[in-house]
């Protein structure tokens, strides 16, 4: 119709309120909200990859957040990725997420990347959301949703 978008915007609530394009390279940022509710940007980044996949971690400023992503180094791709649950019990996670909340691990049980350039380049760039329950308090949930600019996967 005239004047509407060609992207309308999605209704999910698991879209990211970040643009890539608004982040430094090497940044990201990222809402929690739920149980918890905070706004975290930064570029203080950890990794933890392993033979398969790529483990990114985004720590926050005060280091009470830090969203993990796992992305398997086999099934790289641009585009939208639909999230697995996490599973503890497996060494390949496949396409997944976690966050830590005051040392507190909160499983993805389910989310979506969508990756503006292909991760096989070397970089991230993209946006990112998923849902997590706590491991320990199984009645916390939280979202967690953001974007990240050309972090480069080691």
């Amino acid at each position: 119709s005239p004047g509407s978008s060609p992207n309308p915007p999605s209704t999910s609530s698991s879209t990211s309120p970040y643009q890539t394009s608004e982040l430094d390279p090497g940044a990201f940022a990222y809402d929690v909200s739920g149980y918890e509710n905070d706004v975290i940007m930064g570029a203080d980044v950890q990794y933890q990859s392993t033979d398969n996949a790529y483990v990114v971690g985004f720590i926050s400023g005060t280091q009470r957040y830090i969203v993990s992503l796992f992305i398997p180094k086999d099934d790289l791709k641009i585009g939208k990725v639909q999230m697995i649950p996490y599973d503890q019990t497996k060494a390949a996670k496949g396409n997944t997420a976690a966050i830590y909340i005051n040392a507190f691990l909160y499983i993805a049980e389910s989310g979506e990347y969508n990756f503006e350039v292909d991760p096989a380049t070397g970089t991230l760039t993209g946006t990112f959301s998923f849902e997590a329950r706590s491991k320990d308090f199984p009645d916390r949930v939280v979202t967690v949703a953001g974007a990240v600019n050309n972090v480069p996967l080691k």
